[in-house]
């Protein structure tokens, strides 16, 4: 059916550039980026979340596990009504070390929260 068929594209087109739009809200030169839910980490999917989190380590090195302890609506981010939020308590040898928000529809983020860095791929 051609409606159903320019629906379905209407829609793509939409997805697309709301996940524009959320990565493009990021502000990783601030304190609160990946610590606060109005400032979330991006990524393109959940799996991807747990990859990013995967190679995020402590400015020593040392890796996390982690938690994923709920998920949030928002009500705008960058312009984009009610996203899902995720929030993950990260912890360091069994206790807990910080707490970071993650939106898993936007564009994977090759950013990181202040305090914490990346592993060399």
């Amino acid at each position: 059916d051609p409606e159903e068929e320019k629906a379905f594209f209407v829609r793509m087109e939409k997805n697309s550039r709301n996940r524009d739009m959320l990565f493009d809200s990021q502000r990783p030169e601030e304190k609160d980026f990946g610590y606060s839910l109005s400032n979330p980490i991006m990524t393109s999917t959940i799996s991807y979340s747990e990859k990013y989190l995967k190679s995020l380590t402590s400015l020593d090195g040392k890796p996390f596990t982690w938690e994923r302890v709920g998920s949030f609506c928002m009500s705008n981010i960058g312009g984009v009504e009610h996203v899902m939020v995720d929030k993950y308590q990260l912890y360091q040898n069994g206790k807990e070390y910080t707490t970071l928000y993650i939106c898993p529809y936007g564009h994977s983020s090759p950013f990181v929260p202040h305090g914490l860095k990346l592993k060399e791929q």
